[in-house]
């Protein structure tokens, strides 16, 4: 269900962004979350996404962001996806906040002529907490690594982001070429074994419960 109030321009520009949901923000926007400026609007909004499997995960996402939105509930939406000879029905949840002046700032660092980048100023934004979220949003473990899924953003933001892994936590990071094609390369970040018991120390403390698994 959405929220049916209308914001006045003061209403919207009294919104602010406390140190902790920055710093989420940063990570989300790294991983699965995207910002949209609708057509005529000044102002940027959220949108969060994520398949059933992860509810729980959306759920505390949308607990901490609530009061930005629109949304007094996640909303569901079915997916066709064809399978060769088939087709999959699959259902995701989502909310989105309102467009309000407080996110603005991110549109503008994170986005380049309609597409997501890595910030160059990553290194001043990045805290611990920023990469737990990143890694709940688009992070698993494989073997004695623990890889970050990041194919959306090109070699260079690919490697902007582990040297400020190296710069800012200290983790020794590989990058990888995955799900090539001919006329695209993709990467994805390794943390290496070497670092993984550091890793775990840092993000550990900010998994909810039911992302835990993506550690362990």
């Amino acid at each position: 269900m959405i929220k049916s109030k209308r914001l006045t321009f003061l209403e919207k520009a009294s919104f602010v962004l406390s140190k902790d949901k920055k710093e989420i923000i940063v990570g989300c926007l790294l991983g699965d979350v995207y910002i949209q400026k609708q057509s005529g609007s000044l102002n940027a909004r959220l949108m969060f996404r994520q398949g059933l499997v992860h509810e729980a995960y959306l759920l505390h996402l949308f607990d901490l962001f609530k009061g930005y939105s629109s949304f007094d509930q996640l909303n569901e939406q079915k997916h066709s996806l064809s399978l060769k000879s088939t087709k999959k029905i699959y259902t995701t949840k989502y909310f989105y906040t309102r467009s309000l002046p407080c996110f603005n700032q991110y549109y503008e660092l994170f986005y380049l002529d309609g597409k997501k980048i890595v910030p160059k100023i990553i290194g001043e934004l990045f805290t611990a907490k920023s990469l737990a979220y990143l890694c709940c949003d688009d992070g698993s473990k494989q073997k004695d690594n623990f890889v970050l899924c990041t194919e959306s953003f090109n070699k260079d933001d690919n490697l902007l982001l582990i040297q400020t892994l190296k710069d800012n936590f200290g983790l020794n990071c590989t990058l990888q070429k995955t799900n090539s094609t001919e006329d695209k390369i993709k990467y994805r970040i390794y943390i290496k074994s070497d670092s993984i018991f550091k890793f775990k120390q840092l993000v550990k403390p900010y998994f909810i419960p039911s992302m835990l698994y993506k550690l362990d």
